[in-house]
């Protein structure tokens, strides 16, 4: 069983677990188990893999491109969010890195800045200019004192997804001037049930870490660092979903001042987590049943939409009778979801067979991409937030 990410305790229950409809042989397997650490609180998930696992995993990932996110309003919102958060320290003239920079969205805002000594981390971006200079390695094992050079080093939605995070983080301090700041973006697992847009939505394979602010408060404690701020900010997912974030900033102190058995236990993230399953599964539920519904003169469906709601609706009992002919997805990352074919929309669809809406949050998009493509099939969608008002 895997440690506690924060405390690094052997001691943790399970207190959930999914199977996943991904052959065995996925790099990151098929089963996940959600756990509780007993000697901090902290929520995280093992599926007995390790960090080589989850790197060669994220390696097998098409590239990044540069121009990615340029048209996203979303996306634009978050980084503007988060400047907020982090220009008061830092100057035209600090060293920034963006260790896990993704499509390098935050480097180019940052750059149009006027902010000019950038760097970028990542192993699967492909860049072709200099407007700032990028390392080609795995956020997960760069090369020891690669951060000495960097007055701000900035960690935006990259803790969730590293499984040795200890390991992660001794290497980000240890390279931690004392006149640098390490900046941090996680989702907030303490709100997770506050508003479920899809249910289950945050357990999945690739986020193996559920941080509250308590947890990141131990992370200071753990890693004697400073955390001049820690709270929690709502960025923008979609035009109708802002994610609550825990946005940090730590700094190394100048003495050890910081007792790693002080660390404070999260009982309120538990009993979070546990809300957010028990109203996950009611979801799941009215789901079946509305799935049961719509298809009462159907022996088989169509479902548009390959992410992690498809994927948690695969177990449900429905689909024990009723027929998947496909699943489709103009950006699948995978072939196949229970051995059923992932095709891209283009293909021909048989129009007596209706089409279920696998995601919430881009179900104004998915509608409108089955309209411009001229299907005239029966739809039925699945909104998460208008179950749970009722």
């Amino acid at each position: 069983m895997r440690d506690c990410p924060v405390c690094t305790s052997k001691d943790s229950n399970i207190i959930f677990d999914i199977k996943y409809p991904v052959p065995e042989t996925h790099f990151l397997g098929n089963y996940q188990t959600i756990n509780s650490c007993n000697n901090c609180g902290m929520i995280f998930s093992d599926s007995f893999r390790d960090q080589a696992s989850y790197d060669k995993y994220y390696l097998s990932l098409s590239n990044y491109s540069p121009s990615s996110e340029d048209n996203d309003p979303a996306n634009q919102a978050r980084i503007e969010k988060t400047y907020a958060q982090i220009k008061k320290h830092i100057t035209f003239d600090s060293k920034i890195c963006d260790l896990g920079c993704g499509s390098a969205y935050h480097l180019e805002y940052l750059h149009s800045k006027g902010y000019k000594n950038l760097s970028g981390i990542d192993a699967r971006l492909e860049i072709e200019q200099s407007k700032y200079t990028y390392y080609r390695e795995l956020i997960s094992s760069f090369d020891t004192g690669m951060l000495k050079q960097f007055d701000f080093i900035k960690c935006i939605g990259v803790l969730e997804h590293i499984y040795d995070l200890d390991k992660f983080l001794i290497n980000i301090i240890r390279d931690l001037n004392l006149s640098s700041y390490f900046y941090v973006e996680v989702p907030d697992a303490s709100e997770y049930h506050c508003k479920i847009v899809s249910p289950l939505q945050d357990f999945n394979l690739e986020h193996v870490n559920h941080f509250s602010k308590k947890s990141m408060e131990n992370i200071a404690l753990r890693y004697n660092l400073d955390m001049i701020f820690g709270e929690t900010i709502y960025q923008p997912e979609s035009s109708n979903y802002q994610m609550p974030v825990i946005s940090c900033l730590f700094r190394k102190p100048a003495s050890q001042n910081k007792k790693a058995n002080d660390l404070k236990f999260d009982n309120d993230l538990i009993l979070n987590i546990n809300k957010y399953i028990k109203k996950s599964q009611e979801i799941l539920d009215l789901y079946n049943k509305y799935i049961e519904d719509f298809t009462q003169s159907h022996k088989s469906i169509y479902i548009w939409g390959a992410g992690q709601l498809a994927l948690k609706l695969s177990n449900l009992q429905i689909f024990t009778k009723l027929k998947v002919e496909a699943y489709i997805d103009k950006n699948a990352s995978q072939n196949t979801i229970n051995n059923i074919k992932v095709v891209r929309p283009s293909v021909g669809l048989d129009s007596d067979i209706p089409i279920l809406i696998s995601s919430t949050l881009h179900e104004k998009s998915i509608r409108q991409d089955i309209k411009n493509l001229g299907f005239e099939n029966k739809t039925l969608s699945l909104p998460a937030t208008n179950l749970l008002e009722k």
